[in-house]
């Protein structure tokens, strides 16, 4: 085999390798940028966690009974982690939240940093 023959193969086998790499580094990035990348078992956050606590963050998302607080339109029984600006989905019930960094926090949660997503 000529030594041109052999530098075309060479080129095409580098370039088919590189061409099934770019979609598998795509799906990888994109999941790193969006902030859904998670360890595999990822633990909901302690409600006494400090961080947690300090933003009164629950569960079940109940309000402080003084909240009254209506915020971007939306009245306090309508302000779920699902539907804040700092909630980044996992999946249907979990999520992580910007704020709250030691664990995932459930979709209908609650917390006093709760904004309207855009």
């Amino acid at each position: 085999m000529s030594t041109e023959n052999q530098n075309r193969r060479d080129f095409l086998k580098k370039s088919l390798i590189t061409l099934a790499a770019v979609p598998a580094a795509g799906v990888a990035a994109q999941a790193i940028l969006s902030g859904t990348a998670r360890a595999a078992g990822e633990k909901l956050v302690d409600e006494k966690d400090p961080t947690a606590a300090a933003l009164k963050y629950t569960h079940a998302g109940k309000k402080p009974a003084d909240y009254k607080e209506k915020r971007g339109g939306v009245e306090p029984k309508d302000q779920t982690c699902a539907n804040c600006i700092l909630y980044v989905k996992i999946d249907d019930k979990i999520g992580k939240c910007n704020m709250i960094a030691n664990g995932a926090v459930k979709a209908g949660g609650w917390c006093t940093a709760w904004q309207k997503k855009a």
